[in-house]
């Protein structure tokens, strides 16, 4: 097990903070089930690392679009554009990803 850090938006604090955002989707994994994570300017909890796995793009959307905080597909797929101007979901939704499943640490 080790400490790591996993950057997110300033928006998902809060949704952090209430324990609903359980997932994160990234172009790698950023560490091991078991880790504990702390995230970057968020004076907040710990989290650990629960399950790593390879998802579809399409499929966190349509999905799992509340565990990754949003609220609604549409509105993941705007902040995966905002995030990811180069390799926008109209281009990227069946491509693989590595979705981290987490939850706070007391």
């Amino acid at each position: 097990m080790a400490n790591i850090m996993i950057p997110f938006m300033g928006d998902f604090f809060p949704k952090l903070d209430d324990g609903s955002k359980t997932y994160t989707t990234r172009s790698r994994a950023y560490g091991q089930v078991g880790d504990i994570f702390e995230v970057p300017g968020h004076p907040g909890p710990e989290f650990e690392l629960l399950e790593i796995k390879k998802m579809r793009l399409c499929i966190v959307a349509i999905s799992h679009w509340k565990e990754e905080g949003c609220t609604s597909a549409l509105n993941f797929i705007k902040i995966w554009n905002n995030l990811h101007p180069r390799k926008v979901y109209e281009k990227a939704f069946n491509d693989e990803y590595t979705v981290h499943i987490f939850k706070r640490v007391k």
